[in-house]
């Protein structure tokens, strides 16, 4: 339990309070829902054989605390009996409505339709060591300036923000006026050397027309050379999904 706690305060560090030192009962605020907290606990049998629990809810009608209530036994049983707060909390802000401004006298503002900023990737499972977190996902495109778009999305996600480390390259090629150009580039966004890691497995793996992205949220526990693994482990699930 201990690992997946470390995991969700590096990712979610203002989202996630301990009730109990030892992690086993939790606070979890709904990510950008934060006037609905949840609260959950686990026993010893969590994860393998025992679904977590949810004690409280704050913030949110009985309608939505059932919803929750379901939301959280289906990411326990799909997790297959691994841990599964992380797929909780990022699928909870899907259950809660957006808190209306209680203003009788605000004009009725016109709704724009939100853009989903995972809308065409394939995402991995997360990886957890030692407090960080690894989470992979891959786009298909043979256009260079589609997948950056898709990448200026992704990064508009509150929980993608927090991540310290959004590494990623791409590799395409198409036919211009005949002849087949090739679009490859890669960026490390300060985690030395990731991207070009991250390029020659696209290369290895004999991928074209795609973008791999590996977002890593660190809480200071430093890992060493074991984070390349779990960058490259993260970045080949997300693209074998494509």
């Amino acid at each position: 339990m201990s690992d997946e706690v470390l995991a969700l305060e590096a990712i979610y560090p203002e989202l996630v309070k301990r009730h109990v030192e030892d992690g086993s009962v939790l606070w979890l605020v709904v990510p950008e829902r934060e006037h609905v907290s949840v609260q959950v606990s686990v026993n010893n049998e969590y994860p393998a054989s025992a679904a977590p629990s949810l004690v409280d809810v704050k913030g949110a009608d009985s309608n939505c605390k059932n919803q929750l209530e379901v939301l959280l036994h289906k990411c326990w049983e799909e997790a297959g009996g691994e841990v599964c707060l992380y797929e909780f909390m990022a699928e909870s802000t899907n259950v809660i409505p957006e808190k209306q401004e209680e203003d009788g006298n605000a004009e009725e503002e016109v709704q724009v339709p939100l853009v989903n900023p995972f809308e065409g990737w394939k995402i991995s499972e997360p990886i957890y060591d030692r407090g960080s977190t690894f989470v992979g996902y891959a786009t298909s495109t043979d256009i260079e300036e589609e997948a950056l778009e898709r990448l200026d999305r992704l990064k508009c996600d509150s929980k993608i923000r927090r991540g310290q480390h959004v590494m990623c390259a791409w590799r395409m090629k198409r036919q211009l006026e005949g002849r087949e150009i090739v679009f490859q580039d890669c960026d490390d966004d300060g985690e030395t050397a990731s991207g070009g890691r991250m390029l020659n497995l696209l290369v290895a793996m004999g991928v074209w027309n795609a973008m791999v992205v590996v977002v890593r949220w660190f809480n200071g526990t430093h890992i060493g050379p074991d984070r390349f693994r779990h960058i490259n482990s993260a970045a080949r699930e997300a693209l074998l999904q494509l």
